[in-house]
């Protein structure tokens, strides 16, 4: 049986530092001749205006030197003659942005990544035809903060399940950074129950390619679901103990942006 996650996917996982040095994780996607780098807004940036004056990201990327892989800290520009080469979600309430990085894809010969290919992506169709509904597994890669590889930049493999059901919009407190205020919003996206961490915005999250014994069409059960590209996480949902004062708490409960708005940035490459 092929090994999908180790042998494809820990290949297109990036982890990403902004200028004030703050990590989150992106994923590389093959649109045509491009590479475009997915992940949140607000690993470049908060806020949009400094989105918009952030001149550099670096990418800590894995090269191979000498028959060994090793990781490199790579600097990358987000102009090239003036042209932006990056686009947001057009809707603030979603927050994904795509980098189109093909120019380092090329440049550097011994490069070790591999992109995801589009048919990966998850579609209504695809959701239906595995039967893919709460309660099913999934596959995190990320650069949490607590722990990372000795010498090279592959992603850290976080295990969970799908908590809501997917498919359908969700509703959650929101951040509104036109308002400052908390606001309830219902987005394109579902829940997982997962153990990510800080470092892990911006993580692709994969249907687990496991045996389908769940049903869906007749000839995808009792073969391996493939390793379908679900959704990108934005944030976890914290609870709040009271300890004399409320004290924010992990809560395992994960929101995730569905993979049609990963379709919508990568759409806005010509």
């Amino acid at each position: 049986m092929s090994d999908p996650i180790n042998d494809l996917l820990v290949y297109s996982t990036v982890k990403i530092e902004n200028e004030d040095g703050q990590i989150g994780t992106g994923f590389l996607i093959k649109k045509d001749t491009k590479k475009i780098l997915v992940t949140n807004k607000h690993v470049l940036h908060k806020s949009k205006f400094k989105r918009e004056s952030a001149n550099s990201i670096y990418l800590h990327l894995n090269i191979l030197d000498n028959g060994r892989i090793k990781g490199e800290r790579i600097q990358f520009a987000l102009y090239d003659n003036g042209k932006k080469l990056w686009n947001e979600h057009p809707d603030i309430q979603i927050d994904v942005l795509g980098i189109d990085v093909s120019v380092i894809c090329q440049t550097i010969t011994n490069l070790v990544v591999k992109p995801i290919e589009t048919s990966l992506i998850s579609s209504e169709s695809l959701l239906l035809r595995y039967n893919i509904a709460s309660g099913r597994e999934i596959v995190v890669l990320g650069y949490p903060h607590t722990v990372q590889h000795m010498g090279n930049n592959f992603p850290m493999t976080i295990l969970g399940t799908i908590l809501s059901r997917i498919g359908e919009s969700i509703m959650h407190h929101w951040d509104n950074p036109i308002t400052g205020r908390i606001e309830d919003m219902a987005i394109r996206g579902f829940a997982i129950e997962s153990n990510v961490v800080l470092g892990s915005s911006g993580s692709p999250v994969f249907l687990k390619p496991v045996i389908n014994v769940f049903g869906g069409d007749q000839n995808t059960i009792g073969k391996p679901y493939p390793p379908l590209l679900l959704g990108i996480v934005s944030e976890e949902k914290l609870t709040y103990l009271d300890t004399g004062h409320y004290q924010p708490s992990p809560s395992g409960s994960i929101i995730v942006f569905d993979a049609s708005t990963i379709v919508d940035v990568i759409n806005l490459f010509a």
